[in-house]
């Protein structure tokens, strides 16, 4: 047995996680195991809304419930921020880490039963510190960072309306 530092759900709904795994085996095939140089910075980033974005981007979408899905093969097309502002990123994470994870319209202060880009995002405060890091790390500007949002919304969003409509 390999003792994986990341636990990677295969199937996302609208809410959104990545976890630490802490003297646990995981071995799978609805979580994968993930081991990194550095785990902690590599969870940190896994849980931003970049790569909630990402992943509703190479994921598949699961007609029964909603649920998102995404594979290994397509797990691994994610990019990565490598190490820039370590630091801050991780110490950022363990306040999110450490509270209850809400859906992705929560976190980003959508309200999913509106038009998506009639609203302004209002990401909880931990969850903007995530991103932000990310944000200036790839020089967005505010609408460049809105338009993330409300793309990982309206993806979302699709989705589960795909689901409701079969």
């Amino acid at each position: 047995m390999i003792d994986y530092s990341i636990v990677y759900p295969s199937t996302h709904n609208p809410s959104w996680v990545v976890f630490m795994n802490y003297n646990y085996y995981c071995i799978d095939k609805v979580f994968y195991g993930i081991k990194y140089l550095n785990d902690e910075y590599l969870c940190a980033f896994m849980n931003s809304t970049i790569c909630v974005f990402q992943s509703e981007f190479f994921g598949y979408s699961l007609v029964s419930g909603g649920g998102s899905f995404i594979t290994v093969e397509d797990l691994k097309k994610l990019l990565i921020i490598d190490k820039i502002k370590e630091k801050k990123l991780i110490e950022i994470f363990k306040d999110l880490k450490s509270r209850k994870y809400y859906t992705i319209f929560t976190e980003i202060g959508i309200d999913p039963s509106k038009s998506i880009r009639s609203q302004k995002p209002n990401p909880l405060p931990d969850r903007k510190a995530l991103d932000d890091i990310i944000f200036d790390i790839l020089g967005l500007t505010q609408e460049e960072r809105n338009e993330v949002y409300w793309a990982v919304c309206e993806l979302v969003k699709n989705r589960l309306e795909k689901a409701k409509s079969v």
